[in-house]
């Protein structure tokens, strides 16, 4: 059952990361062909809509053979490892320019091309650990502070 459970979530979060990767590729696509700021807008919206999709999917990927801070522990331990490696994929194949979205190379004005990339994998890796972290250190605070209240 465990196992079961691990490899659904392992998936689960592989596909939450395709589809991250996928949305911003898009935006690099839309803002390289029109100029447009999207980028910026895409790099702190993507991760927080993956906090949203982690809270809604919470209490149905709950381990129940598992300890609570054991088991956000794992998924955001499993979310890292996963960010950092699908950042270096994509990162290697933006360098080699073989990425979906081809980056201009040569001269000084294309010196910094694709360091939206990095910088989206940042981002990606950084914003769901916090706010996950923060949001369930606030549930678990408010579980703590109901069980210690007085009861009418």
């Amino acid at each position: 059952m465990k196992n079961e459970k691990v490899r659904e979530n392992t998936i689960t979060i592989l596909l939450v990361q395709l589809i991250a990767w996928a949305g911003f590729t898009i935006t690099d696509f839309i803002e390289e062909i029109t100029s447009n700021d999207f980028e910026l807008i895409a790099a702190f919206g993507i991760p927080i809509a993956v906090v949203v999709v982690y809270a809604l999917m919470r209490k149905q990927n709950w381990q129940p053979g598992l300890k609570y801070g054991k088991w956000i522990a794992l998924i955001l331990l499993y979310w890292l490892a996963m960010t950092l490696g699908v950042t270096a994929v994509v990162m290697r194949l933006v360098n080699q320019n073989k990425w979906i979205v081809h980056q201009a190379t040569g001269g000084w004005e294309n010196f910094l091309n694709g360091l939206e990339y990095y910088l989206f994998g940042i981002m990606l890796a950084a914003i769901p650990i916090v706010l996950v972290s923060v949001g369930e250190l606030l549930v678990w605070v408010i579980i703590k502070c109901k069980r210690k209240s007085p009861r009418p």
